[in-house]
């Protein structure tokens, strides 16, 4: 015959004409068999979001805030995920007791070593350098390139970085450097001339050039260069001594104190008519070091 323990007043059964045991302490009474061949089955469970039970006596309740729902839980509405989960992260909750809420934690997973907070999701880092760096980048031969990994919460970003006196970068693989000698080259931009490296992949292949439309001559391998000038740049020493190049402009032949000094190569400045300029030098130019982070090189 049915007999429900948690609404029927018997010897065995919860119920004792007005209360239960687990009303008593603020949990719910169930009878997990309610017929009359089966006393003294029933339990007391918690109440959501708490969880536990204990047969005929009140239940030791704990509060798993990565199950239960609750405002400072990880878990916002019953029958949800919880937010760690949603982000690919797994749900930790250091305290069960009742009383302690919003300590739980999103932690990542490996290989990221992003440190959880209690009550909040972070964005896993994973420095994939630690992983491809060694094995990929460092072992290219020779030199052994350096990697950099601009954002460390994406994924397949990291870079490959040719070493200082070479050029190039790859994503995802070793890159192929190439190497420009005119980068660290001051002899032809000493001369106001443009250095030009005519074989990236060998060595002294650099030659010094004439630049402006007045000077003319061969270029110069390793060296520089015999420019010859006209007008007022003739014998005209002044750009030159400050590492730049006169320009003497051509289009009123018969005006006079018009030349200017310019800069050349990495510097830059305004010309200066009748003397040496003013010139800068921006070493953000030649820098592929930022760029191939994806950042902005500022000098």
């Amino acid at each position: 015959c049915p007999l429900d323990e948690c609404a029927t007043r018997c010897g065995r059964c919860a119920f004792d004409g007005a209360t239960t045991p687990c009303a008593a302490v603020g949990q719910d009474c169930v009878d997990v068999a309610p017929t009359s061949s089966s006393l003294g089955d029933w339990q007391c469970k918690c109440r959501a979001p708490l969880s536990g039970s204990a047969t005929t006596k009140a239940a030791s309740c704990v509060l798993n805030e990565c199950v239960g729902a609750c405002d400072a839980c990880a878990v916002k509405a019953a029958g949800g995920t919880n937010v760690c989960e949603e982000a690919g992260q797994t749900c930790v909750d250091t305290d069960l007791a009742p009383g302690s809420r919003g300590d739980w934690k999103c932690v990542c997973k490996e290989p990221s070593v992003t440190e959880a907070v209690a009550g909040a999701v972070r964005a896993c880092e994973v420095d994939e350098c630690v992983l491809h760096g060694t094995q990929v980048c460092a072992a290219a031969a020779p030199p052994p390139q350096v990697c950099m990994d601009g954002n460390k919460t994406q994924d397949g970003d990291w870079t490959c970085v040719c070493p200082e006196g070479t050029v190039g970068s790859a994503r995802g693989a070793a890159a192929t450097c190439e190497l420009d000698e005119c980068l660290a080259n001051t002899k032809c931009e000493a001369a106001g001339q443009a250095c030009v490296d005519v074989n990236l992949t060998a060595a002294d292949t650099w030659y010094c050039r004439c630049v402006l439309p007045e000077e003319h001559g061969d270029d110069v391998l390793m060296g520089a260069a015999q420019c010859n000038r006209t007008g007022e740049c003739v014998g005209n020493d002044v750009c030159a001594k400050a590492g730049q190049v006169c320009h003497d402009d051509k289009a009123d032949p018969l005006a006079m104190g018009n030349w200017e000094c310019r800069c050349v190569g990495n510097f830059t400045g305004a010309p200066q008519t009748g003397g040496a300029a003013t010139c800068e030098l921006d070493e953000c130019l030649a820098n592929t070091k930022c760029e191939a982070a994806g950042q902005a090189c500022v000098d």
